[in-house]
């Protein structure tokens, strides 16, 4: 069993090399870490320590980077408890929006309508409690980063709900 430290966010993103390795080692964790307002202003401090920000001459690529490793922690904690073909297709469609209808047809395939429908409910509804826990955050560059991450979150949710209506007629 991984000890506590191992664990956490923050822990995992100084101990990896880069945005793919911290990726590997967050799936590991099959969304069992702590994720509250606290876990993500420690991430947070942990990534703007790696890549300081500047109010002038922005580095675009480490904006996106940073929404990009919050995308990566709330698409695992979305997917705990989903079983592993299914949760594959869930990252394949969070990384992909253009795959909607093949995953969402794999999925029906996998599980059936009703539990399609009913992981669609228990993904929006974390979504929104991430997005709750989030807005606990103060103010500030940490906050910024973890709004930017979440919020194409909400544009694939929206895209997998079309997707599952056009498909099973819901």
């Amino acid at each position: 069993m991984r000890g506590f430290m191992e664990k956490e966010i923050a822990h995992i993103f100084s101990a990896s090399r880069d945005v793919d390795a911290f990726k590997e080692s967050v799936i590991s964790l099959q969304g069992d870490f702590d994720f509250s307002s606290g876990s993500m202003i420690e991430l947070g401090t942990v990534y703007f320590n790696r890549y300081p920000d500047r109010f002038s001459n922005r580095n675009t690529e480490e904006v996106l980077l940073g929404y990009a490793v919050v995308r990566i922690c709330i698409v695992e904690k979305l997917l705990y408890g989903i079983s592993g073909d299914r949760k594959n297709l869930y990252r394949e469609l969070f990384s992909d929006v253009s795959a909607a209808e093949r995953v969402v047809k794999g999925l029906i395939g996998l599980a059936g309508n009703d539990a399609v429908l009913k992981e669609y409910v228990s993904l929006s509804s974390g979504l929104q409690r991430i997005k709750e826990t989030i807005d606990e955050i103060p103010r500030g560059m940490i906050k910024e980063r973890f709004i930017g991450g979440i919020s194409n979150l909400f544009n694939i949710l929206y895209v997998l709900k079309m997707t599952i209506g056009k498909l099973t007629g819901a």
